[in-house]
């Protein structure tokens, strides 16, 4: 009869293993580890010992979910995903799109045409930052579209002519 490897035989009482019985191993082990720590002081003084966790009111209620505690000590150490940074830099780059979209609408013939590069070269940019942060949101409900230049071209051109400001997004020509 062939001897059977350790390893299969772990693997196949873990196969065996009830999921009750996997948590309560998992419970022990990072129980453990927790008091090993504890004993090699990892703990003491740090920053912060002996008070309550801060409940941030703009957190809101709806925010004590499961979650929360993971997501409070990553706020509180600065942490934020990479799409949500390159969502703040698409932020920046729109306003710079809007600024410089302004400047052509507001600008006569003469400033327009050293201007209509910059304003595609900033439509291009804002888009392949558009494709990045498409690329790594975590879901698609949070997707942005990408619009061509040409097709903004039309839009700007058509709310100069019409002397409406797209900024408001109804069609209402600018405020003073």
């Amino acid at each position: 009869m062939a001897q059977a490897r350790p390893g299969a035989l772990r693997r196949q009482a873990l196969v065996q293993t009830s999921p009750a019985e996997m948590d309560r191993r998992i419970d022990l082990r990072v129980d453990g580890e927790f008091a090993r720590a504890e004993e090699q002081g990892v703990f003491r003084a740090l920053p912060g010992q002996g008070r309550p966790l801060a409940f941030r009111p703009e957190e809101g209620l709806a925010t004590l979910d499961d979650n929360w505690l993971a997501n409070h000590f990553l706020k509180n150490a600065g942490y934020v995903p990479p799409w949500a940074r390159l969502g703040r830099a698409l932020d920046r780059a729109r306003a710079r799109s809007a600024a410089l979209e302004a400047a052509w609408r507001d600008g006569g013939a003469e400033e327009r045409g050293p201007l209509a590069e910059q304003v595609t070269a900033a439509w291009e940019a804002e888009n392949i930052l558009i494709r990045r942060w498409n690329a790594q949101v975590p879901h698609p409900s949070l997707e942005r579209y990408p619009a061509p230049p040409d097709v903004r071209w039309r839009r700007l051109r058509a709310n100069a002519r019409a002397g409406t400001d797209p900024a408001s997004g109804d069609g209402r020509r600018p405020g003073p």
